[in-house]
């Protein structure tokens, strides 16, 4: 998608191609997504609901498929 493709460009036009680099894109988006996740749910539901569902998401076989995502150019 083009949102996944611009956020990968900059650090890797900024720090250079590596797969390092491209790794750290998609971990970023997911852990940016589970601060989000919690605060949210602590702001809806508290702070012990906002504490499961962020471990939940960090364990969640999806979620950690697609943190590991990258899709080169080579």
């Amino acid at each position: 998608t083009d949102l996944f493709a611009w956020m990968m460009a900059l650090p890797l036009r900024l720090f250079g191609e590596s797969i390092a680099i491209a790794r750290s894109v998609p971990v970023a988006a997911s852990v940016v997504g589970i601060l989000a996740v919690a605060l949210l749910a602590r702001r809806l539901a508290g702070s012990l609901s906002a504490l499961v569902l962020a471990a939940l998401l960090a364990v969640h076989p999806w979620a950690v498929l697609w943190s590991r995502n990258v899709v080169t150019p080579y």
